[in-house]
């Protein structure tokens, strides 16, 4: 197995594993293999990833250094889209809190 940038190149397009997967055509369970490193990437991926997303061979394999600013940026972007995307779950569970609490609090002897 060896490094690699692909975590580097999904967030500095602020992606989620699953959705540069569904776009490489992959499941995110076996993308999340070659970007841990876990599996190695077979040529015809890496090549499908370089054509997809514009990048080089080298830039994926590692060899190139990646956009640091363009990763952070990208980094930034997926977190405000987490964030925004889980916000009505967020009062959905104080909500269910509340009303476990309270429960809890009309079981006392």
């Amino acid at each position: 197995m060896y490094e690699n940038n692909l975590y580097e190149i999904r967030v500095s397009r602020g992606m989620t594993q699953k959705e540069f997967a569904e776009e490489i055509g992959m499941t995110a369970a076996n993308y999340s293999r070659y970007e841990r490193g876990a599996n190695d990437i077979p040529l015809t991926v890496a090549k499908h990833i370089a054509i997809a997303f514009d990048v080089s061979i080298d830039q994926i394999a590692g060899l190139e250094e990646p956009d640091f600013a363009d990763v952070a940026e990208g980094q930034a972007e997926l977190e405000e889209r987490i964030i925004e995307e889980n916000a009505p779950n967020e009062e959905r569970i104080r909500e269910l809190i509340r009303e476990e609490l309270q429960n809890m609090n009309n079981e006392k002897p």
